[in-house]
């Protein structure tokens, strides 16, 4: 996690190291966090990179990538259950959940 104040050069460092891990065949995932009081949603940096790790990817990568736990990650990232084709999991008690 990269924190500091405004212009201090957070994306640019965050976007060097992007491409230094591309350059050495590294596969990185990109989520921004908010302002506290913001409305979003719990974990949802985690969310947002998955989500676009999910779309760009193909069926079959994804498949091998996921394995038996698509239904789960499925569950905060409904992108999967469309593009895998699944179906959402049973919905369980909060303690599960959590």
């Amino acid at each position: 996690m990269v924190v500091g104040e405004p212009g201090i050069g957070k994306t640019t460092l965050c976007e060097e190291l992007a491409r230094h891990a591309e350059a050495q065949g590294g596969t990185t995932l990109v989520g921004h966090c908010y302002e506290d009081g913001s409305l979003s949603l719990p974990y949802l940096a985690f969310v947002e990179a998955m989500r676009d790790y999910v779309l760009a990817q193909d069926v079959e990568r994804l498949t091998d990538e996921l394995g038996n736990t698509a239904t789960d990650v499925a569950c905060i990232v409904p992108e999967i259950q469309d593009k895998l084709g699944i179906e959402p999991s049973a919905p369980t008690s909060p303690e599960e959940d959590r």
